[in-house]
């Protein structure tokens, strides 16, 4: 009788004789391997070992990242770095450069006046779960590989799983088929990008200045998919947000989805639901209030303040409590008057007493 058997490994066949309990290995080589069976306690047949060329082993010189204390999960610190060999040069990419770009899930930093990663084997998690010592799988693991021409090309990770021993970080990562093996060792900056529990950085009470700005009011019908028509009354700085004012108030007026009941009226603040604390409390004639609306905090929506000095935005705010009257003057031009709150602590009082020509 005789079994022929394929070895992943070596490419062998092998032939047993049990007549002469001897098994024969024929090897791809042409050489035959006989060994007595009596000798033989178990067979056990290994996976294939990849080629030395699919392993590729990088010194990284650089590390850096930023830290977003509990923005993803409370309790647990969300970390986001970048391991790279020469990749940067006075503070931008060069040329055929290569990055890793991994976020991470794990304890809060101990101290964030000096940022570390938390000792300790961080997984990658396929399905993107979010617990500790987690490898993301949320969009923002991935490869950056920099051409001759400075274009950037980002592939995803496969796989990845990092090692932390104080200043020595070890990445292991499958990018193409190809497995990294990244190395760095020494002190690093992590910077901390923590989201002020409030959005206003007013530090007193505000008249918003609308001289150098247009104003534009728009309907949007049931918006909010909350019954009510939904209005806003935008201004933009003239020179395109290079010097003033951009302020929007976004409100509700009654179910007249429509809008033809109009836009003029008085609206209070809408508050947020006991039920969901980030979620609005519609009701006609009130306003929305200012609110994040991404993990980042850079996405805001809502009823807004930004003031802009050289293109740089100096001043926020969210339009939060108080109210305000939109009034029809019957000659083209409408009047708003605004006695608002902004999110602080205690608040900052926003006014606004502004008469003019609103665009549709």
């Amino acid at each position: 009788m005789k079994k022929v058997l394929l070895l992943v490994c070596f490419c062998l066949t092998l032939n047993y004789i049990s007549a002469q309990n001897e098994m024969w290995i024929y090897k791809s080589n042409g050489t035959v391997v006989k060994y007595n069976t009596s000798e033989i306690d178990s067979i056990k047949f290994m996976p294939s070992q990849e080629p030395e060329d699919n392993v590729i082993n990088i010194s990284a010189n650089c590390l850096i990242g930023n830290y977003y204390g509990e923005s993803l999960v409370p309790g647990l610190g969300h970390y986001w770095i970048i391991l790279t060999e020469d990749g940067f040069a006075d503070g931008a990419t060069v040329p055929n450069s290569e990055f890793f770009r991994i976020d991470l899930l794990g304890p809060l930093a101990d101290d964030e006046e000096n940022i570390k990663i938390p000792n300790g084997h961080y997984y990658y998690d396929p399905y993107g779960g979010w617990h500790e010592f987690t490898v993301l799988n949320i969009g923002n693991t991935d490869y950056l590989y920099v051409d001759e021409d400075g274009e950037a090309w980002i592939t995803t990770l496969t796989y990845a799983e990092l090692g932390v021993d104080n200043n020595i970080i070890t990445l292991t990562a499958i990018v193409d088929d190809k497995e990294y093996h990244v190395t760095f060792e020494g002190d690093y900056n992590i910077t901390a990008n923590i989201i002020p529990e409030t959005i206003s950085t007013l530090t007193s009470d505000h008249e918003i200045d609308l001289s150098n700005c247009s104003g534009t009011v728009s309907c949007y019908g049931d918006y909010w998919n909350c019954g009510y028509c939904n209005w806003s009354i935008e201004f933009v700085c003239n020179d395109g947000l290079k010097n003033g004012t951009y302020f929007v108030l976004d409100f509700l007026t009654d179910n007249n989805i429509n809008g033809v009941s109009g836009f003029e009226g008085t609206y209070r603040s809408s508050g947020f639901s006991e039920e969901d604390p980030t979620k609005p409390a519609f009701d006609s004639y009130t306003f929305v209030p200012g609110m994040r609306v991404s993990d980042d905090g850079v996405h805001m929506m809502g009823s807004l303040l930004i003031e802009y000095t050289n293109g740089v935005g100096v001043n926020q705010a969210p339009i939060y409590g108080g109210e305000f009257t939109v009034k029809d003057n019957g000659d083209g031009t409408h009047t708003i008057t605004l006695n608002a709150t902004d999110d602080i602590d205690p608040a900052n009082k926003i006014t606004l007493n502004w008469t003019g020509t609103l665009k549709h």
